[in-house]
């Protein structure tokens, strides 16, 4: 006897997918008849709003730890460095997307009208 197999088992499907229509799944991988909508949560936006937001916050923090390098001390030599060039690039960065996501709603809704 060859081992995990025994002798008189019949193989029985399984259905993986409790709760939903056994059957042939169409492309887009939902079966028909299946209501879907009850298991998408709501939108409601705040998780989108406080990424922009604290995107934001960072961005202006970094941007003003660039400028301010040099007075307070941590800045690497006389002028403005290539590293705080790089941090004010990065607190740019940061403040446009940011900016971006606070934006986009509403110009989602101006267009759209």
């Amino acid at each position: 006897m060859r081992h995990g197999i025994v002798p008189g088992a019949v193989a029985r499907p399984v259905d993986i997918r409790p709760g939903l229509p056994s059957g042939p799944v169409p492309a887009r991988g939902v079966p028909k008849g299946t209501d879907v909508s009850s298991s998408i949560p709501p939108r409601t936006g705040t998780s989108i709003k406080a990424i922009s937001v604290t995107l934001l916050v960072v961005g202006v923090l970094l941007i003003l730890f660039a400028l301010f390098a040099d007075t307070l001390g941590i800045g690497g030599g006389r002028g403005f460095g290539y590293q705080q060039l790089i941090v004010l690039i990065v607190g740019l960065v940061l403040v446009l997307s940011g900016g971006a996501l606070v934006v986009q709603p509403y110009l989602n809704r101006v267009l759209r009208d």
